[in-house]
């Protein structure tokens, strides 16, 4: 073999070797045992938006305005020739020059050679920006998650808690308490389902219409978007007027009708508040109750406590009148 023949061989084996680093996605960078860059890939000047002559020769510290120069990276990359070490996925985030702020997991290792004894350290670097802002975001809505769950499973030892049984048989505990919680399944299907606000017609509706449709006179009012941390209390209290008209009132046995209709006061300068009127017209008179019973501290505490309003029950001959007094919030008031 010639020297031409050595040298095209030579040749074509340093293309196919660059051809071979210039294709690999990641950043890579060769050091010598001084941390200068001795060499570079495609994907770094392009990752980077840098220059060949500004990198090759250039200290790793140097680069950019020195987002690589880190007092613990700079000792771990030191002991790599002399310990035989490795950096493995050392994360850095910082706001680059021409890129922004970035997310970078930094691996070096000593370059291999036949008789071991390379002084060069290969770097490469992972962009892990995205997989970061994902992360985030998971653990955010985990969080949520979390803090939505525990509130539920409070809302479900509240109503066990408060469903009454002096005097009831478990049939009779049973009934009250799953009708209860299928009135808080209903109201957290409205909420997955749902925007950030719930229509107060569509949950009047769904809420009870199922206990009576054909006796529910819906005048209704003006638009009135409920936010999600009212909806479970409303929901429970249109829950227990209906509950309680299907024992006792218009929608029992006792015929008649529901008329719920609503109306919002305060204007622009000052906050809104939902009144909400529940009057039954049984067709045969009632008596009324003689004592306060769980249905009815439900709706008090309800609306006081939960929603920071008020409720006013009335009975008499033609059973329940009932109004709401409720402020309305805003989408963005959490739980």
């Amino acid at each position: 073999m010639n020297l031409e023949d050595l040298y095209r061989l030579l040749r074509t084996s340093h293309v196919q070797a660059q051809g071979i680093v210039d294709t690999i996605n990641e950043p890579l960078l060769v050091l010598d045992e001084k941390a200068c860059v001795i060499d570079a890939n495609r994907a770094f000047f392009a990752t980077f938006l840098v220059e060949r002559d500004d990198t090759i020769g250039t200290s790793l510290y140097s680069l950019g305005n020195g987002q690589w120069n880190i007092p613990r990276l700079r000792s771990l990359v030191s002991e790599i020739i002399p310990r035989s070490t490795a950096v493995v996925d050392y994360e850095v985030t910082h706001t680059f020059p021409a890129i922004g702020t970035r997310t970078f997991l930094l691996t070096a290792r000593r370059l291999w050679k036949p008789d071991d004894n390379s002084t060069h350290v290969l770097l490469v670097f992972t962009d892990v920006t995205q997989r970061r802002a994902r992360e985030h975001e998971s653990s955010l809505l985990f969080s949520e998650l979390r803090h939505r769950m525990r509130n539920l499973l409070g809302v479900i030892r509240a109503i066990a808690n408060q469903t009454e049984t002096t005097g009831k048989t478990a049939q009779d505990y049973k009934t009250v308490f799953m009708g209860r919680l299928e009135a808080l399944m209903a109201a957290q299907s409205l909420m997955i389902a749902g925007s950030a606000d719930i229509d107060l017609a569509s949950l009047v509706t769904k809420v009870v219409g199922g206990l009576g449709a054909d006796r529910l006179v819906q005048h209704g009012g003006p638009a009135v978007a409920i936010a999600q941390k009212q909806v479970i209390p409303l929901t429970m209290i249109l829950h227990e007027f209906a509950t309680n008209a299907l024992k006792y009132g218009a929608f029992g046995e006792r015929g008649g009708t529901v008329e719920i209709s609503w109306q919002l006061s305060g204007g622009t300068s000052e906050p809104q508040t939902l009144l909400l009127s529940w009057q039954e017209r049984c067709d045969r008179p009632i008596v009324k109750p003689t004592r306060q019973g769980t249905g009815t501290s439900i709706i008090e505490n309800g609306a006081k406590l939960a929603l920071q309003g008020s409720a006013q029950l009335t009975f008499d001959s033609q059973g329940l009148t009932a109004r709401l007094r409720i402020p309305v919030a805003s989408a963005h008031e959490h739980e």
